[in-house]
Parts: C-alpha cells; structure tokens; sequence
C-alpha cells in the first residue's frame, strides 16, 4: 500500500484506480531543492521512490544508477514508447558545460540503444524543460543551462534517426508548449504542471519566438498526448484543473520524421 501525504489523498487514489501510472523524479522527488549528484541520500531516495511506485525487484531499474526507463506499448505500426529519464542523479552542476553533465554516461548508452528500437511515437519524459532557452537568465533549472548536454541529445535524435519524439516536462509550476526546429523535424516540449500546486509567481516569464501560441497557463493544469492513430495525427494538449481544454496543437505525424 502506497502510504504517506500523497498516498493517502484520495484524489490520487483514484487517479490510479483509471489509468496506468509512470514516474520520474525532479527536485523535490530526488532530495532538497535543486540538488544534483552529490546528494548524500541519493539511495534512500531511489530505494523509496522503487517502493512507493511499486517496481519490481526483477526490473532493471534497481541495477541502474537512476532510475530511467522505458516501457513501450501498442503493436508494430501503432507503437507508443515512453522514456522515462533521470535528471538528478548524475547531474553535475559545478560542470555544466563538461560531457555526461547531465544524463551520465551509462544513462546516455542506454538512451542510445532505447532510440535505436522501432516505435512510431516516442514520449522523452525530462523533470525540467528541453527546448525553451529563453529564461536562464532567471536560472530556473532547465537543459539550457548544459548546452553541450542538450545538443547532445538533439544529435543523438539525429543519429539514430529516431522519429515521433516528443518531449513532456515539468517543474515550472506552469504549462506551456513550445517548438524548436534544431533537427530535421519539429521537436515540441509539452510542459504540465503543477497537476495540484499553484505557484504566485509563475506569471514572470517571457514568450520568445518558439512558444505555440498563447499555450501559457498559470491555474492548476495538466497535459494531454493524444493520438488519432486513424489520422496519423498527435494532439499536444494542456486541460485546465476542471480538464477544460485551454490548448489543443495537432502535429501530423508524418512531420515527426527523418527526410
């Protein structure tokens, strides 16, 4: 049984009685605020985010130094994978700019090899935001701060000619979407949160160019992937707390892919 102040709320209770649920952790998750690899509890951590979530002792989750994964759905052609990454465990934040910065080195082989496996949609779960590079100044956490990390992984989407990825972020305590066009076909970054947590200062932010329209929402939300697989259509999709669609971005998939 799931214990303690989010095992008991019973909002979440019945969240898992109606759908499958996949984890990963940021900040808060991991340890203190904004902590990287040199938190001393970084075991404890996973060993009790294992337990609450349920993984199996059999998973190749407790072999890992993390606990990324990826779980896949849906027959060939129909195809749904889920890479579920950790952002905290190697993070090494006095070399921002340094290789493995970010991911780790056993972590950046396996996301290789997971990239490299058949699948039509590819949803790259990331604690903080990938592409949106336009509020470092204000160092809230996000890949921008690791360049070489974060073209790193563009590269690598590259390189092994990984179609459909789509990228899901949270940790800003608002939702937006934004797009890049750094490889060969749009990238987007769906980000939801919080799901339960409003935060009074989440309106200073500053839209660039690559935001999707007004996608913004500072009210309770939550994100949405929904695939027309009849119409070979992704829709992107932030709900508001009453799940009130507040935003819906249709991307065919056959924009996804690799010339």
């Amino acid at each position: 049984k799931r214990q303690g102040q989010l095992g008991d709320n019973p909002r979440f209770q019945q969240l898992g009685k109606t759908c499958l649920q996949l984890a990963i952790w940021d900040d808060h998750d991991y340890g203190a605020d904004n902590r990287d690899k040199t938190y001393p509890l970084k075991k404890e951590s996973k060993a009790a985010f294992g337990k609450f979530w349920q993984v199996p002792e059999d998973s190749a989750f407790w072999e890992r130094e993390g606990i990324y994964q990826a779980v896949e759905f849906g027959k060939p052609g129909k195809r749904v994978q889920m890479i579920l990454l950790d952002g905290r465990w190697h993070l090494d934040k006095k070399n921002p700019k340094a290789k493995d910065s970010y991911l780790g080195k056993a972590q950046w082989a396996w996301l290789e090899e997971v990239l490299k496996r058949p699948a039509e949609v590819r949803v790259i779960c990331s604690g903080v935001q990938v592409i949106k590079l336009n509020a470092m100044g204000r160092n809230w956490e996000m890949w921008g701060h690791h360049p070489t990390e974060r073209q790193r992984l563009f590269d690598l989407i590259e390189s092994t000619r990984a179609n459909g990825v789509v990228f899901l972020s949270g940790d800003m305590h608002f939702g937006e979407l934004y797009q890049t066009t750094d490889i060969s076909y749009p990238l987007y970054d769906l980000t939801a949160s919080g799901l339960d947590q409003k935060y009074p200062q989440s309106g200073k932010v500053q839209p660039d160019q690559k935001q999707i329209g007004t996608s913004l929402i500072k009210s309770l939300n939550f994100g949405g992937l929904v695939i027309d697989w009849e119409k070979s259509v992704l829709h992107l999709e932030i709900l508001n707390g009453e799940g009130k669609r507040h935003l819906r971005h249709s991307v065919p998939l056959a924009e996804l892919q690799h010339p």
